[in-house]
């Protein structure tokens, strides 16, 4: 793995609002990690620009939902003042996350949390980023990033619909980015701000405009099966 001046240059390349390239960010993970951040997390153009949305919309605490290695919450601390938690369910991928930020110089501002749903409160966040990142579950075995935890077809349902309740518990205000999309449906309250398509994927930013019935929902669709490319440890 690279020493810590690559780090260093990667950290002043992003902060003075340089685009690095995501073989150069990821050459920070370790080797194993490396050949998998193409599929399972955000490169660093999504990260970039949804993080910028998110912040300028007034997101000061910002909830990253499947962090993975830690890639969107770093970048998004060099390129925003804001404070980045994400949440991941591998161990393995908080511990190595947590480095990241060290390395980068952005653990002041970054928290890591081993666990799932269940573990956090979004109500407590001004904003969430959703890369698809309950996917893995639906995908074939070949496709997982490990066999670490447990994943099915059930969990890949249960999951997205235990989003879909967060999502209508969230403040009037709160902002929403997803790329790729989380497989299920925003509340009819939430209303399309921004879109762009990036690395060939919609990144989309969402602002709850109004408060609904939970019997109400309409943005998106949501189908059987997850449509984007990631998985559920996401970045």
């Amino acid at each position: 793995m690279p020493g810590s001046h690559q780090a260093e240059r990667v950290a002043d390349a992003l902060r003075g609002g340089a685009l690095v390239r995501d073989r150069v960010f990821d050459s920070l993970l370790p080797d194993e990690l490396r050949k998998p951040s193409a599929r399972f997390w955000s490169p660093v153009a999504v990260a970039v620009l949804a993080a910028r949305w998110l912040a300028a919309g007034g997101g000061r605490r910002i909830l990253d939902v499947g962090s993975g290695a830690g890639k969107f919450c770093t970048i998004g601390a060099l390129v925003t003042r804001s404070t980045f938690v994400g949440i991941e369910h591998r161990p393995h991928l908080v511990d190595r996350a947590r480095r990241l930020a060290a390395r980068l110089g952005v653990a002041d501002r970054v928290e890591f949390v081993h666990g799932g749903l269940d573990d956090v409160e979004p109500t407590d966040y001004d904003a969430l980023y959703l890369f698809n990142p309950f996917e893995e579950n639906a995908l074939t075995h070949d496709e997982w990033l490990d066999d670490s935890i447990a994943l099915s077809v059930a969990k890949y349902h249960d999951d997205v619909g235990a989003m879909e309740g967060a999502l209508e518990r969230l403040d009037l205000g709160a902002r929403v980015v997803t790329y790729e999309g989380f497989g299920g449906l925003l509340p009819d309250g939430f209303a399309l701000v921004r879109s762009a398509v990036v690395h060939g994927g919609p990144l989309q930013l969402w602002r709850k405009a109004r408060a609904v019935g939970a019997e109400s929902r309409g943005q998106g669709e949501r189908g059987s099966a997850p449509s984007g490319r990631d998985g559920a440890a996401r970045a």
